[in-house]
């Protein structure tokens, strides 16, 4: 085991079940059946995603993300949610297939070379990203 990596994935609660029968034997892949995958950023070092929305909080953690729009022909015919451009919001490698997910993985735990992309990205999505309290206090002086 070259870099000893677990794999913790976060399934749609439709495919759960498919998924936990899919993955039996594979001590380094685990599972996280709980609905609200937050709880999990604070311990994930590198996020692999499709086209959840979870990028814009996992953009503070300033870690490295990992997207795979293996189906995005498919989906922007058929599905086109998207509030911003993909391509544009993708601070990391858009992977073709698992295999290209693989590479990725490797080559970010050398050497991160999509830092400055995320960073710009995390200061125009998340703005207020300290000082929380702070300002909810001055904010709510103004009714005192």
């Amino acid at each position: 085991m070259k870099h000893n990596l677990v794999l913790v994935i976060k399934p749609h609660f439709i495919e759960l079940n498919e998924v936990l029968d899919n993955l039996k034997g594979f001590d380094r892949i685990k599972v996280y059946q709980e609905a609200d995958p937050y709880p999990l950023l604070k311990y994930t070092d590198i996020l692999i995603t499709d086209y959840s929305s979870v990028i814009f909080d996992f953009l503070v953690t300033d870690k490295p993300i990992i997207f795979t729009p293996f189906d995005m022909e498919y989906y922007i015919k058929n599905i086109n949610d998207f509030y911003f451009d993909y391509r544009e919001i993708s601070a990391g490698p858009q992977c073709k297939d698992w295999l290209e997910v693989q590479k990725n993985i490797v080559k970010i735990l050398g050497d991160d070379p999509y830092t400055n992309q995320r960073r710009l990205l995390n200061s125009k999505f998340n703005k207020f990203s300290s000082h929380h309290s702070e300002r909810l206090v001055e904010f709510l002086k103004q009714f005192l």
